[in-house]
């Protein structure tokens, strides 16, 4: 026991800024924007629900709205999910009425799902694109098997129909679910006869879940539908419970961003600075000291700041690898692959990081002029 507290209180201190402890009974929304896509929301989830166990709380809800993801990273959440003694809900919900399947994948980990009316579940846990983000050794098999076996529980006590719930991982066919009388069983032939409920589509050359949330409800992937995701405590008798509200961004797009606006502010003073040591060297005699000293003072400014950017930049690399994966700035996907482009990005992180010292050398020079 003590070195499960332990490694408990190694990953609180790792892994996310320290958060607020929460009352005894409060009930956690942890809302996750954007794709599945970094294995860093997936640590960053686990500190969570480490967090609402150590306060003891009564619920989380698990707030979900991207389009994709990325296999691996559903599976560590998913695990996360299995793991935490704190019941939990998944609400699926976003403004343009779409989520992806990899959401509903991790409904069927937790111990309820709640659907958005409105809401249309699409895509595929197993991204076509994200894939790429994984690690190159990363194995699906061992993944996908898993993945199904943690979803298995939640399916049988919910009576999804067999097959059902795998059919959201990497479906290789048209799925569709009959319903005849009372009794629901997955076909891989669209049937003649019964009700039938396309779950999952060929579109494109792939196979993608596309599943309406009354539908979703019907064959029992959820066990309601809510307009918003307070009305879930109204079920469990905890509407006037304490609440604690907590965030994470899962999706990589952002990071990728963030990456390349720090390249340009490094690379912004780094010209600053240039510019400021725009004097002869060795010292001219017809300059004084102090002008010398002056472009040292500029210089070394600009490039505080481009360091500190690029340290920002380097963390944020090592956080998320994933961003390293996709093409650098500048340099074109065709033809491309995930080596190629994180070839890339260190060679440019080194290159400005070499760029800066020897600025700083010069001015360092005329510090002694």
């Amino acid at each position: 026991m003590r070195t499960l507290l332990l490694a408990l209180a190694l990953l609180l201190a790792t892994t996310a800024h320290a958060q607020p402890r929460a009352r005894p009974g409060s009930v956690v929304h942890l809302t996750i924007t954007g794709n599945l896509e970094t294995m860093q929301a997936a640590r960053e989830l686990k500190v969570a629900l480490v967090e609402a166990e150590r306060d003891r709380c009564a619920l989380v809800v698990l707030h979900l709205s991207g389009d994709e993801s990325r296999l691996d990273v559903v599976h560590a959440m998913a695990r996360a999910l299995r793991e935490c003694p704190v019941p939990t809900v998944a609400y699926l919900q976003d403004s343009d009425q779409k989520v992806g399947a990899g959401a509903l994948a991790l409904g069927l980990v937790a111990d309820d799902c709640i659907l958005a009316p409105q809401l249309t579940i699409h895509g595929r846990t197993a991204g076509i694109s994200q894939a790429a983000l994984a690690p190159d050794a990363a194995s699906n098999d061992t993944v996908l098997e898993e993945l199904a076996a943690w979803m298995q529980p939640q399916a049988k006590e919910r009576a999804l129909p067999e097959s059902l719930d795998t059919a959201l991982l990497s479906p290789s066919r048209p799925v569709w679910a009959v319903i005849n009388s009372n009794e629901v069983k997955a076909a891989w032939e669209r049937p003649a006869d019964g009700e039938v409920i396309p779950v999952v589509i060929e579109k494109d050359g792939h196979h993608l879940v596309s599943l309406a949330a009354r539908d979703a409800v019907r064959l029992r992937y959820a066990s309601a539908t809510l307009e918003t995701w307070p009305l879930v405590l109204n079920r469990r008798d905890l509407k006037n419970a304490p609440r604690v509200e907590r965030s994470i961004t899962a999706g990589v797009a952002i990071r990728s961003m963030r990456a390349e606006s720090l390249l340009t502010t490094i690379d912004q003073q780094h010209d600053a600075a240039k510019a400021a040591l725009k004097l002869p060297w060795p010292a001219a005699k017809d300059l004084s000291a102090a002008e010398y000293h002056k472009a040292a003072a500029t210089a070394l400014a600009a490039l505080k700041q481009a360091t500190a950017a690029l340290t920002e930049l380097e963390k944020l690399l090592e956080t998320y690898p994933e961003v390293m994966r996709r093409p650098a700035p500048g340099q074109t996907a065709v033809a491309g692959k995930p080596s190629t482009y994180t070839t890339k990005w260190r060679a440019m992180v080194q290159q400005r990081r070499d760029r800066i010292k020897k600025l700083e050398d010069t001015a360092r020079k005329f510090e002694q002029a």
